[in-house]
């Protein structure tokens, strides 16, 4: 009589996981690298740094310069800006040196330098590096036994989110000389980061369109630009409290591509026109 062999669930197993990563790089690789697309934001959107009213699904984007993945959309009444940051990496540059967007009505390429541009950074702050948040970094520790170290992990998430709620609520404005509050300020600007169980930051920007010199009923085409300052703007904003990361490197030195992203301005323009109902 023949003995039928046992069935290897590991084969079906490691096929799955395979075909899994397949789709997700591929599905990775659809993704825009500047968002052209408008979107309508519902009422209920909350600007706490929570994705419980949205889901993940709506970052459409995956912008290569920033290596963030992000979203702008609308309402009536204001502009907003939906960002995760993926990487440590990422998030060191986006926290030391603040993320900027900047509204222009100009198409052209001089819109960089239009005078009647509206900018917005956050978060601005006065502490040193190691003062703020190095919890994506530890998260490493923890991540390749998410079921096991979740103790960890969640303790993890609520100090960093309290640190963020705490350190991280203040807002520079272009022409304006003191920061402003992230959640109470006379603007009506709001802006919120938090981190979720994998330690990816998430960051929410809320901006009031007349603030902008939008109007949603006037659906006319304007310019965006999302910039991650790095390092040299948290330097020269208080050099006091920010060592100098900025080194002379050997000429024949292998080249390190995590100092230079840090060390430099990345940014993204793109074009946007309000989604009306």
């Amino acid at each position: 009589m023949s003995v039928s062999k046992p069935f290897h669930f590991s084969i079906i197993f490691y096929s799955f996981l395979f075909c899994f990563i397949i789709i997700n790089k591929v599905n990775a690789q659809k993704r825009d690298n500047v968002q052209t697309n408008s979107y309508r934001v519902s009422n209920n959107v909350v600007i706490d740094g929570k994705t419980t009213e949205w889901k993940d699904f709506f970052f459409k984007t995956y912008n290569k310069h920033n290596q963030i993945f992000y979203t702008i959309g609308n309402d009536d009444n204001k502009l907003y800006l939906f960002v995760k940051a993926p990487a440590p990496i990422t998030v060191d540059k986006l926290i030391t040196g603040g993320l900027t967007l900047t509204v222009s009505h100009n198409l052209s390429a001089k819109r960089k330098n239009d005078k009647n541009n509206k900018s917005i950074t956050f978060p601005v702050h006065e502490y040193t590096y190691s003062e703020t948040i190095q919890g994506p970094w530890a998260y490493q520790a923890f991540k390749s036994d998410t079921i096991g170290n979740k103790r960890q992990i969640d303790s993890l998430m609520h100090v960093y989110n309290k640190k963020a709620t705490s350190m991280l609520n203040q807002i520079a404005l272009k022409g304006i000389n003191d920061t402003i509050s992230s959640t109470n300020n006379n603007y009506g600007i709001e802006a919120a980061i938090q981190f979720t169980n994998k330690m990816e930051l998430i960051y929410e920007l809320a901006v009031p369109l007349n603030y902008l010199g939008l109007d949603i009923k006037n659906l006319t085409q304007f310019s965006y630009n999302i910039k991650l300052n790095g390092y040299p703007l948290a330097v020269k904003r208080k050099p006091s409290l920010f060592p100098s990361p900025i080194v002379k490197i050997a000429s024949d030195a292998p080249v390190d591509f995590d100092y230079l992203f840090l060390n430099s301005v990345s940014d993204v323009w793109g074009k946007y026109t309000l989604a009306n109902k």
